[in-house]
């Protein structure tokens, strides 16, 4: 069995892909990843959605059989792209950009409550306020612990405060 046979083999049996961008040489292009061995399977030359939807469909039916999961940042065109060529596969998007939407609607909510606070409800959110600090820290820091930290707030933030949790 010669190298490109096996890496076709290898290919087939992988259920879940990533598309994500690079910055590479002026020009962002589109890394195929696969998720569960941590590998790099292409670089094409371009991320728009004519490229990566004439990548998927040059696959063959062996291996686009086998995607099961596909997960993407919030880019459009990726999503478009895994709809239109991989209809039966579950598109993800990746914990990274969960987070920091997550992160800019919590500073956005707490701008808007800070702004609605009294002189004396104000002085005591600045004597709290690094507390939340941290508590935001655990958001945006990438460690398991951070994550369970994470999910522990996003719980309470659910549960305690009716505003933010409409908006999640």
């Amino acid at each position: 069995m010669e190298f490109g046979e096996i890496f076709t083999l290898q290919q087939s049996r992988a259920t879940s892909r990533k598309c994500d961008e690079l910055y590479l040489l002026h020009q962002y292009r589109c890394v195929i990843t696969d998720v569960a061995n941590h590998q790099i399977i292409d670089l094409l030359r371009e991320r728009t959605k004519a490229t990566v939807i004439s990548y998927l469909q040059s696959l063959p039916n062996a291996i686009k059989e086998h995607i099961a999961v596909v997960c993407t940042d919030i880019w459009a065109s990726y999503h478009d792209a895994v709809h239109e060529v991989l209809p039966h596969a579950k598109l993800v998007v990746d914990k990274f950009h969960v987070l920091k939407l997550l992160s800019g609607c919590l500073e956005t909510v707490r701008k808007e409550v800070r702004k609605s606070l009294t002189d004396k409800q104000r002085d005591i959110y600045e004597a709290q306020s690094e507390n939340c600090a941290k508590s935001r820290y655990f958001l945006v820091r990438n460690t398991p612990t951070g994550h369970r930290q994470a999910s522990r707030l996003i719980h309470h933030i659910r549960h305690g405060w009716e505003t933010l949790s409409v908006s999640l």
